[in-house]
């Protein structure tokens, strides 16, 4: 996409009245401006990966950004107030079960990240931080999925090493180094 259009595309998917922070905003610019970002046949997503590493892996991703699904609150809350459904931006995958990541309004009106577990895999629901910067550190850690809070306890390298396929036998998260 490039020169911003990836991050006006999330932003105009918000309810109103929810913005995306300036940190995540200069994030998704640079994946934007990286070639991170796909079309796909629902639409833009970027990733974490470079183009270089999501050739090289075999299913290794970790968060994926994309716009808000304009039925998402409604399907997530069971609500079609928009007082209520208004208060709810889920726009990052965190798993292949569903799960997602997002902002939430709270009662006194913060915007605070959180998680939404899909309930046909991952359960983990709940606020994860009110800081942008925290959460795009998060986010960057290396899970392959973040929807597993099991695995937030040894990290990313420990969680996988027991495993066949990307995260097993020398895998390591994007960006690190082995070691």
């Amino acid at each position: 996409m490039g020169t911003g259009q990836f991050t006006q595309a999330v932003q105009a998917s918000f309810p109103a009245g929810i913005t995306l922070p300036a940190p995540l905003a200069e994030a998704l610019d640079w994946l934007d401006e990286h070639g991170h970002v796909l079309q796909t046949r629902t639409g833009p997503v970027a990733t974490l990966l470079s183009p270089a590493e999501r050739e090289s892996s075999v299913g290794a991703g970790g968060a994926a950004f994309h716009p808000v699904p304009g039925d998402f609150g409604h399907w997530w809350l069971a609500s079609d107030d928009t007082r209520v459904t208004g208060r709810l931006a889920a726009f990052v995958a965190t798993g292949a079960d569903g799960s997602e990541a997002g902002i939430w309004v709270d009662d006194a009106g913060r915007q605070q990240f959180v998680h939404l577990g899909s309930g046909s895999g991952s359960i983990w629901s709940g606020v994860i931080t009110a800081d942008p910067v925290d959460f795009l550190r998060l986010l960057a850690v290396g899970y392959d999925e973040l929807c597993w809070p099991e695995h937030h306890e040894v990290g990313p390298a420990q969680a996988y090493a027991d495993e066949d396929g990307p995260a097993g036998a020398g895998w390591h998260p994007p960006h690190s180094a082995p070691g």
